[in-house]
């Protein structure tokens, strides 16, 4: 196992969000991938997913 691996399995993307002063409230967020008025990115634990353009990783 990597360092990567080990920061990933150790670090939420909503811990990732905060740390850039991003407000994750309920885990969605305005996407950072398009114009965004509402939150259409999802962040889950290992993952994102913006419902409006389908950025994903």
């Amino acid at each position: 196992m990597n360092i990567f691996e080990k920061v990933r399995e150790s670090v939420t993307m909503q811990q990732v969000a905060e740390l850039y002063s991003i407000d994750a409230r309920r885990g969605m967020i305005n996407c950072i991938f398009h114009d965004d008025k509402t939150p259409s990115m999802k962040l889950y634990d290992d993952h994102y997913y913006c419902f409006g353009c389908g950025a994903h990783g």
